[in-house]
């Protein structure tokens, strides 16, 4: 794996104030590790809300390029002048982006523009969290099984048009995996016979305001789990349509609460309802 470093600005303690009073830690938040798979849309808006919420240490994975018609959901397109500086390589152009309104008090920002089963189990190890944005079933689930070998907590979401879901999942043995809730490896962020169907040949609807509003989401968790909230993983939030755990068993936690993709983006908040979910039998990389 070819892992390059963008260079960006350091700033103070001090321009997190307000986020501590939101109980944010910066020293801990400083020293944290996130892996970021997948740079379109949603990774993008993931990266942003990280590195300005002070998060240091970011390891950014994609292979795909900027086309034209990213333009229209990508906080991080380049200028003229960036392509003529960086190309138009995702990997690249959103690490340098990153690095430049990063707040973290020594801020890195790492990239690698392959696959991220090219890039191997290293950038798994290396994080503290691995954050999965990528359309791709296939990367998602490898992601989510390799998380689960190397102890990591996963946080990956998906959305097609005005619907989206979320979720975190641990990397310990016997919590509630990725598989449980995807028998068939199909991508939770698809679960709708024409997301798949789209998706098969690349054409995901694709909108600013989902990635934003998903965006911050995934963000959000991640920094929980980061400064210490260990009640944000686990945490499922899947869009209307989503089956339930296919396995048995007695439940490994507490039921999450669980929202509707559609009423948290049309009234901000969700009604809730109480799931239990269960490891199963399908998950053969955990130990009971």
């Amino acid at each position: 794996m070819h892992v390059q470093e963008a260079q960006g600005q350091v700033t103070g303690v001090d321009r997190h104030s307000r986020s501590m009073l939101a109980g944010y830690d910066p020293a801990r938040l400083n020293a944290a590790r996130v892996a970021v798979v997948g740079l379109g849309a949603l990774g993008q808006n993931v990266v942003q809300n990280l590195a300005l919420s002070g998060v240091g240490n970011l390891l950014l994975v994609d292979y795909d390029a900027f086309e034209e018609r990213n333009a229209t959901r990508s906080p991080f397109f380049p200028t003229g002048d960036e392509v003529a500086r960086l190309g138009l390589g995702k990997a690249p152009v959103v690490a340098n982006r990153a690095a430049v309104c990063a707040t973290a008090a020594d801020p890195s920002v790492r990239y690698a523009e392959s696959l991220v089963q090219t890039a191997g189990d290293g950038v798994i190890r290396w994080a503290d969290v691995v954050v999965s944005a990528v359309d791709s079933v296939s990367a998602r689930a490898w992601l989510a099984e390799r998380s689960r070998i190397h102890g990591r907590v996963m946080v990956e979401g998906g959305f097609a048009a005005a619907e989206f879901n979320l979720s975190a999942f641990l990397g310990t043995s016997g919590a509630v995996c990725y598989r449980c809730l995807n028998p068939g490896r199909q991508s939770s962020g698809s679960c709708r016979a024409y997301a798949r169907t789209a998706e098969s040949v690349s054409i995901i609807p694709a909108i600013q305001t989902s990635a934003a509003v998903l965006g911050g989401m995934m963000a959000e968790q991640v920094i929980q789990i980061l400064i210490g909230n260990q009640e944000w993983a686990g945490r499922t939030s899947p869009a209307p349509g989503a089956t339930r755990c296919a396995g048995s068993g007695p439940p490994s936690r507490p039921g999450w609460p669980v929202r509707s993709a559609r009423a948290v983006t049309a009234r901000g908040r969700g009604p809730k309802r109480e799931r239990r979910r269960r490891p199963c039998s399908c998950c053969p990389w955990t130990t009971r």
